[in-house]
């Protein structure tokens, strides 16, 4: 078994991934200038955009100088592009500057001016963007980032199910608001991120990211605040739990149940709330999804209208698996998954899973057959500290 399968079939095969993110902060104060910068051409007070929402991204068709290409959105992060389009269409340097990603490792980035940029019918010129190397994003496979350069244009309703954005040149007009939420008041930081105010029992968050970069729901960065005692059903997750733009981040996630969340004024229901030694405090879109969201920076509010209720189950015996180097690894695994008891650690390479051996894949190949593993999936795995080849069943793999 060896099958060839296009971008396109990977693409809509939507891949399990273990809370990748692309948040991204500019260090330099001189960015500021930067940011502002990239004409808008002449675009109706409201337009349109279609998307597609799979593996809980937003991801829209755009052309770049005229080239079809894949981005995603990211309230999060500023516009990035992929090295590879920098290489295809050597845009003007700007200047290089330090960003800062999750895990608050920083290192400089190379800006390009991009010439031309559409999606839907927007049209812009001259923006600004970061060049980074999204290759290390396995089965993501998105070209660029639509960041706050662009989308803090307009205001954004988003809707989730029928896969449409609505963006508002001149704000959003107070009769579209009458069935969505009292506003939950946004602040912005120098790249034009949203934040707002979370309360999680007695404990307040002040600066939670509203980041449509995230597939993830509500995470927060202080666990050293909650007695995890006091929630019995909790799960976690151990190991590459995360990717900045700048690589993996490894660390425990603790998944918790919660029903005393408020968004600003907003009471939501029960929900899973993830909490993290690293990254920052951030709300995406797996728990997003459940709402009709306007973001509105005219405003600085958002807005929410209720549609379906959170997924609070998990799977507490799940093993993640990772390709790096043409190889598959083990990436990350659960509370009670197995392999634990055969003292598998991270990084540890897997060479066979069902029948099929290690070279009998490529990443394209493996990207979907993540997709649609089901149930039970024999592992072959090589423990690189002792070189003891172990094989195990495990109940779910992502």
């Amino acid at each position: 078994m060896n099958p060839t399968l296009s971008k396109n079939e990977v693409y809509m095969n939507g891949v399990a991934k273990l809370y990748p993110l692309f948040f991204l902060f500019l260090l330099s104060c001189g960015y500021k200038a930067q940011l502002n910068k990239g004409k808008l051409l002449s675009v109706k007070d409201v337009e349109e955009v279609p998307f597609q929402f799979r593996d809980n991204f937003i991801y829209v068709e755009v052309k770049i100088n005229g080239k079809d290409k894949l981005f995603i959105l990211d309230s999060g992060a500023p516009n990035v592009i992929d090295k590879s389009i920098q290489e295809e269409l050597g845009f003007k340097k700007v200047y290089d500057t330090e960003f800062q990603d999750a895990a608050s490792r920083s290192r400089k980035l190379e800006m390009v001016k991009i010439d031309h940029i559409k999606f839907g019918d927007i049209e812009i010129k001259n923006s600004v963007a970061a060049v980074a190397d999204f290759s290390k994003f396995t089965c993501l496979d998105i070209d660029g980032i639509i960041g706050t350069n662009i989308m803090s244009l307009f205001d954004w309703k988003i809707d989730y199910v029928n896969e449409v954005a609505q963006l508002y040149r001149n704000g959003i007009p107070m009769d579209s608001l009458k069935e969505f939420s009292a506003p939950i008041p946004l602040r912005m930081n120098v790249q034009k991120s949203p934040f707002i105010k979370m309360q999680v029992g007695n404990t307040t968050f002040n600066s939670v990211d509203i980041d449509l970069g995230s597939n993830g729901g509500i995470g927060v960065q202080r666990w050293d605040q909650f007695n995890l005692n006091n929630y019995p059903d909790n799960n976690w997750v151990y190991g590459e739990t995360s990717m900045g733009i700048h690589g993996p981040i490894t660390d425990t996630t603790r998944i918790v149940p919660m029903d005393n969340i408020t968004l600003g004024n907003y009471s939501i229901p029960k929900t899973r709330m993830t909490i993290k030694p690293t990254s920052t405090s951030k709300i995406g879109n797996r728990f997003l999804k459940n709402y009709e969201l306007i973001l509105s920076w005219k405003k600085e509010a958002m807005y929410l209208k209720n549609v379906s209720e959170p997924d609070t189950t998990w799977n507490k015996n799940v093993v993640y698996l990772g390709w790096k180097n043409n190889e598959i690894y083990i990436k990350g695994y659960s509370k009670d998954s197995k392999i634990q008891d055969h003292g598998i650690a991270i990084g540890d390479k897997v060479i066979r899973v069902f029948n099929l051996a290690i070279d009998e894949l490529d990443e394209s190949n493996f990207c979907f057959l993540k997709s649609v593993w089901k149930g039970q999936v024999l592992l072959q795995v090589d423990k690189t500290e002792t070189c003891e080849c172990v094989e195990l069943i495990v109940e779910e793999i992502r």
